[in-house]
């Protein structure tokens, strides 16, 4: 165990194709016309302990021409490299063909294939990187509180990121409480040192900007980014 936080690199984009042509029953070759990135590579965000980094659609860079192998395709129609790609970071196995419900796409002089699926699989897929704005404050609260946690000696204690109100939150920010309360091994030093520990210390407001991901201290008004470029 390294220690370090699990990470994820995505890409949300849409395009158009064009000049569907027939290579065989099971294989088409089509233009790519446009292709547009929807999100800003280099955006990070937490969620669910995991950190999610957006990039660009590797694989469709400076593509312009793009082979779509269908369900029921033979081995003997599927390049090597592309089956090979496809079970070793798929799990797929295509050495009787490719199997119902799934489709490959792929650069015709890349070898970076895509799995289009036929079940809910990709709907799932889609969820987990799923963009900021769709964020629940509970989640933002989540968040937050791996964030902040993570940037500390959790031996003296933990945030907690409260949501005691919401007569603040707007369309645009949400409002949380921060307060630290400290470990135990912290208020026996403490009480031991002649001091009275504080239990659930108030540290400030923070409020977060759900366009920008930027946090913001209330009191200091210093800010770190959530999610969104750094």
């Amino acid at each position: 165990d390294s220690g370090e936080q699990p990470r994820e690199v995505f890409c949300n984009f849409e395009g158009k194709f064009s000049d569907l042509k027939s290579v065989d029953e099971y294989v088409y070759s089509m233009s790519l016309e446009s292709l547009d990135t929807l999100n800003t590579p280099g955006e990070e965000y937490f969620r669910n302990g995991t950190k999610y980094i957006s990039s660009t659609p590797y694989g469709l860079e400076n593509t312009q021409e793009v082979y779509v192998y269908f369900p029921g395709c033979p081995t003997s129609s599927i390049p090597k490299e592309i089956a090979d790609w496809v079970s070793m970071s798929y799990g797929i196995d295509v050495t009787a063909g490719l199997p119902d419900g799934y489709y490959i796409l792929c650069d015709k002089n890349q070898i970076c294939p895509f799995i289009g699926y036929k079940d809910k699989t990709a709907e799932k897929a889609e969820s987990e990187t799923s963009d900021p704005d769709t964020f629940s404050k509970a989640e933002i609260q989540e968040m937050l509180s791996e964030y902040l946690n993570g940037q500390i000696d959790t031996e003296e204690g933990a945030y907690e990121v409260c949501d005691e109100s919401s007569e603040n939150d707007t369309e645009n920010s949400y409002e949380f409480v921060l307060r630290f309360s400290m470990s135990e091994k912290a208020v026996q030093a403490v009480i031991d040192a002649g001091g009275f520990p504080t239990a659930n210390k108030l540290i400030d407001t923070i409020t977060v900007d759900l366009t920008t991901g930027q946090v913001r201290y209330e009191g200091s008004g210093d800010t770190f980014q959530l999610w969104g470029r750094k």
